[in-house]
């Protein structure tokens, strides 16, 4: 095995590993928002209250629906279905992780529809979110991409104030470039130029190379890059808000990659093999499905957001 595909294997084992915790972290507050989002879900309800002992003192709490579903998002649904999945990998088990990371896209939409930010979420995060759906559910862009307006404007103010922060990575020559790409493949337009504004005017990474080659029926080409990419990931999947993999949701998933794949295939041109790529080969069997089955609960929670219904 080489020092990449074990580089690989252990960095997966770690992400497991991570979200094994997260998941035995469940306490009461969880229920209580179990509670509170099937609420939210049956009637519209967004704001909720409960009391809090801490100290001997008893303190009243006050979360709304975005802190909820994003309690419910990260610490439940995320987990829960990254650990079956790779337990037991299959189209089903995949599919639940679609509809868990669609979760991750809705709170986004909700973000945007309560003119909010999601704390912690930044514009090279919601770009991810962006390139998840354009390959699963397309007909969500336009929403998510008017929550990265308000994100990338935050950022070029805070670089007017401290120049020096245009220095550091942010994903502005690797996701946010791909990101600012797909906008324009989905011809939204304004978004598309906030991103190719925000990115680095001389990029040259393997991003760079994948687009670039998106068209070519080369193999070696194929594989050189997703070999890039898969390593770059690796490397910058760290608890760094200047990184583009800080959480470690998108560290598990390397969505960037896989998008790319399925992109090609749907244009009829042939992907490398890429049974020795740790990164991606337990979700390669399983990307290409077109048609994401969404449980009820996501289905309900969809019309909750999109409709208020």
């Amino acid at each position: 095995m080489t020092k990449k595909l074990q580089d690989g294997d252990s960095f997966f084992k770690k992400q497991i590993k991570f979200f094994e915790e997260v998941y035995d972290l469940s306490d009461e507050n969880d229920e209580r928002y179990r509670t509170f989002f099937a609420e939210y879900l049956n009637t519209g309800k967004k704001e909720f209250e409960h009391k809090v002992t801490f100290l001997g003192e008893e303190t009243l709490t006050k979360p709304d629906i975005l802190w909820i579903l994003y309690s419910i998002t990260y610490r439940e649904k995320i987990p829960a279905s990254i650990l079956e999945f790779t337990k037991s990998p299959s189209q089903s088990n995949f599919n639940d992780v679609l509809n868990s990371y669609y979760y991750d896209s809705l709170l986004q939409i909700l973000a945007y529809k309560e003119s909010k930010l999601v704390p912690g979420i930044l514009v090279k995060d919601t770009a991810l979110s962006f390139i998840f759906c354009s390959i699963y559910f397309p007909d969500d862009l336009h929403l998510l991409s008017k929550q990265l307006i308000p994100q990338l404007n935050d950022y070029f103010d805070q670089e007017k104030e401290y120049p020096n922060i245009r220095d550091e990575d942010f994903g502005r020559d690797n996701t946010i470039y791909l990101a600012a790409h797909l906008a324009a493949y989905f011809e939204l337009k304004e978004i598309s130029d906030m991103l190719f504004d925000f990115c680095k005017k001389d990029i040259q990474t393997d991003y760079f190379n994948a687009i670039r080659d998106f068209n070519f029926l080369k193999e070696n080409l194929e594989a050189k890059w997703i070999e890039g990419m898969a390593d770059f990931h690796i490397k910058n999947s760290k608890r760094d808000l200047t990184l583009p993999f800080n959480h470690e949701v998108w560290q598990y998933f390397p969505i960037e990659i896989l998008a790319l794949l399925v992109f090609r295939q749907r244009k009829g041109l042939f992907n490398a093999d890429t049974e020795g790529n740790e990164m991606v080969k337990i979700f390669v069997p399983y990307i290409y499905e077109k048609e994401i089955l969404l449980d009820e609960e996501t289905i309900r929670l969809r019309n909750r957001i999109l409709n208020n219904v």
